[in-house]
Formats: structure tokens, sequence, C-alpha cells
């Protein structure tokens, strides 16, 4: 029993997203405007960065339930930056909207120059990462699990594109629909201003192996210490990242020397009295947590986990099988489990 239960799990792939009902909606992030005619501010950088939200503008505006322009209506803007992944994270393009009682009251929307100058990023492939942040500032989530401009990243890690819809589907016009058929104030959410940070990452990992492949080091351990939020010297919220103090008490993949060693391990958003920066992407790791983190080094020696909660396993603590107990983990994304042999054997 216990040989088939190992086969079964090594067979698992990486496949982030859950099966759902055919045709379905895209999922809701927890806001929305106040008006379906919405208008922003066109900060690329040319004429082809300015061109891509217009492109992307259009296409939402062509699901017949919401117009998108330009204009200052609203504090919404859309262009690029160049930020290295080693520096930040390894996203293509993010939406940063700040939200009360369910209405977006700031949006900050960008695409990746470090990515989309590469040659891989066509101009059709990038105005669908414009697109696809368009649709966050809407107020939709990810959708991984059937077509969608939605897909939560762009590339699958060996090339192949893996967003290969760059215009909203038959699920995103639905989510449109429901969210702007009728406005209204979504009483439900809370009166605190959020600022919600949606990304679509450069590459996604069809099963372990590759997201194994991809990263610079995998440790198992255990959080000692919570650092709370590190953040620009502006300290805007956009650039809150929460800071653990990770002790490794064994190094699967990587530089064997940093067994019995504390490292630092930052993750998307925050929160301190002055602002709360949450990402759907992301499980906040806290002090006492043991898991199987897949890491990349960031160039000021801190680590960042790969898609966030991608490449986080949490220890499932006394998890019995019929043929005995396991270490098992589960992953944050898939919420699915997998034994510590087998995360160990997508190295060999």
């Amino acid at each position: 029993m216990k040989k088939k239960l190992l086969s079964t799990a090594m067979s698992m792939v990486l496949v982030f997203a859950l099966m759902g009902t055919a045709q379905a909606a895209t999922p809701e992030n927890p806001w929305k405007f106040s008006s379906s005619s919405i208008q922003f501010y066109n900060d690329g950088s040319n004429t082809f960065y300015k061109g891509i939200w217009t492109t992307g503008a259009s296409r939402w505006s062509g699901t017949g339930n919401v117009t998108m322009g330009t204009g200052t209506k609203y504090d919404f803007r859309a262009g690029n930056q160049k930020v290295s992944p080693t520096k930040d994270n390894d996203w293509d393009g993010i939406c940063y909207t700040t939200y009360s009682n369910g209405i977006a009251s700031k949006t900050r929307a960008w695409v990746n120059e470090y990515y989309t100058t590469q040659s891989r990023y066509s101009p059709s492939i990038t105005e669908g990462v414009a697109t696809h942040e368009l649709g966050h500032a809407l107020g939709l989530a990810h959708n991984d699990s059937e077509p969608s401009v939605m897909k939560s990243f762009t590339f699958w890690s060996d090339g192949s594109l893996a967003r290969t819809n760059t215009s909203p589907t038959s699920a995103d016009k639905d989510t449109v629909k429901k969210k702007y058929g009728t406005i209204a104030l979504s009483q439900a959410n809370p009166s605190t201003p959020v600022v919600h940070i949606d990304a679509s990452w450069a590459y996604g990992y069809r099963d372990y192996t590759a997201l194994a492949n991809a990263v610079d080091a995998i440790v198992e351990g255990q959080v000692v210490q919570e650092n709370g939020v590190r953040k620009s010297g502006s300290g805007a919220p956009e650039t809150y990242r929460t800071e653990s103090e990770f002790q490794i008490s064994e190094v699967i993949k990587g530089n064997a020397s940093l067994r019995n060693s504390t490292i630092n391990v930052l993750q998307l958003g925050g929160r301190d009295r002055e602002a709360i920066v949450v990402s759907d992407d992301t499980t906040p790791l806290k002090q006492g947590d043991q898991s199987i983190l897949f890491l990349k080094q960031n160039e000021d020696g801190t680590y960042r986990v790969v898609n966030e909660d991608t490449s986080i396993f949490m220890k499932v603590t006394n998890q019995t099988l019929q043929d005995g107990k396991m270490e098992m983990y589960q992953n944050q994304k898939s919420k699915a489990l997998v034994s510590k042999e087998n995360l160990k054997g997508v190295t060999n």
C-alpha cells in the first residue's frame, strides 16, 4: 500500500488549477468601480506601451457591460516599469488595487519591461498581459481551470505559451456582467481600505520537477520569527513585503552549507498601522510553521518563494495513512498532499 501511495503521489503533476465546472464564470475579487464607465490615465512610456493599454481597454469594453477609456474620473494609472525578478518577484504584469466597502479607490497596473522586451513576448502576448491586468482592475481574479485571459501565468517553464487567450472569454464576460450589470456596494467587505496585489507570473510549472529545475534552493525547516513588513523609503503600500526568518533543517537542493542556518524569506504584501496589503497568491508564513520551500535568491541575499503559494508546502501534522505515518506536506496553491520523499525525488 505504501509503495502504491508513493507511486500515485510521484505521478501527480503540479497543475495549480482546480478543475471546475465547464464554462463557469471567472472568480471575483472583492471590489469593482462605482460605475460601469471607467477611465484611466494611460502612463505608457511610448507609443507601443500606450497602445497595449488602449487595446486592452477596448477588449473589455467589447464585453458589453463596461466601457474603459482614458480620462481622469478615477485614481487609476496604467503603464510600464522595468523590475528585475531578483529585486522583487517573477511577474510580467501586476495590479495594485486599494478598495473600501467593495469599491476601488486607487488602481495601479503595470507591465514589466524586464520580460516584455524579451523576444518571446510578441506584441500580441504583451497586449494579453495588459488585458489581464485590466481584468484585475475591474475586479476579476485568476482563472486557471478553463479558457480565460485571467490565467495566472503567461508561459510554461518550458517556454511554451500558457495564456493562449489574450481577450476576455465567455467565462470572463460572465463575471463582468455579474459585477457591472447592477452597481451596488458590497456591504460584506470591510470599511478599512485594503490594497490588493494581483500578479501575472511570467512562468508556470507543469509539475514539481519543472519547478525544482527553476529554483536555486529547496529547503525544509521552520519559521522562527516574523519580522513584519519590509518596504521602500517612500512607504508606498505597493512596496510592502512580509519578511520571515526561516531556520533550515535540511537542504534538498542548493548550497548544503545552508543547513542549520537562518535565511530571510520575502512574500508579497504585509500589514502595519499605515496599510493592509494582501494577495490571494500567497499564504503568509507564521512563526512555528514547518514547511518545504522552493526558493530563488534575491540580489540583496534574501529569498523569495517562486510564484508565492506555488512554492510553499506546509507540513500536515499527524497525517496518517493505512500503512503507517509519513511526512506529508500540502501545496498551498493546489492544496494537493505530497510526501517529503516525493519532493526530494524531483531533484534526482
